[in-house]
């Protein structure tokens, strides 16, 4: 697996933060951050894209391209030296509903407590979509809309999605 990770991020900039983040989530990305379907020519919309790094996990997982929307101007300088480099698109604003209807095959948000918005979308109008949702009282919310655990609902975050 580490030749794997060192090829899948061969060129791209990311800080020392965000490298250990790639590293240590990994396991996890790839048990809840894949569809079900190969992502090969597909487009993906990252919402909390940081500095790229998750856009580098579905390129390398054969991704066509990535739209990534980021708030954090600390995540800019680095987010679009990488678009520069890569099939990356970077819509750099917070997260609003409307960014939904870029086109896309499958999407990952992870805004860290900001998901909350999604509540007033069904999820089965949505793309297929995995969400990291954060504190319990907004995982029971989703449950009861229709979203579907993909980790247990006993810890501070849990990921859900809305495939069956």
């Amino acid at each position: 697996m580490r030749r794997w990770l060192i090829k899948a991020l061969k060129g791209w900039k990311l800080s020392d933060g965000r490298r250990e983040c790639y590293y240590g989530e990994l396991p996890n990305w790839r048990r809840y951050y894949l569809p079900p379907f190969p992502l090969g020519g597909k487009t993906v919309l990252d919402v909390g894209a940081g500095e790229g790094e998750s856009a580098a996990f579905f390129l390398s997982h054969g991704a066509a391209r990535v739209v990534c929307i980021e708030r954090d101007r600390k995540c800019m300088h680095n987010l679009y030296t990488n678009a520069k480099r890569n099939p990356i698109t970077v819509v750099a604003e917070p997260f609003q509903l409307n960014h939904l209807m870029i086109p896309h095959h499958f999407a990952k948000i992870d805004i860290e407590g900001w998901e909350e918005i999604l509540l007033q979308v069904k999820p089965c109008d949505l793309k297929p979509t995995v969400v990291e949702v954060h504190g319990q009282p907004l995982m029971a919310r989703f449950a009861r809309l229709g979203w579907r655990y993909l980790t247990p609902p006993v810890t501070t975050a849990c990921y859900m999605s809305n495939w069956k």
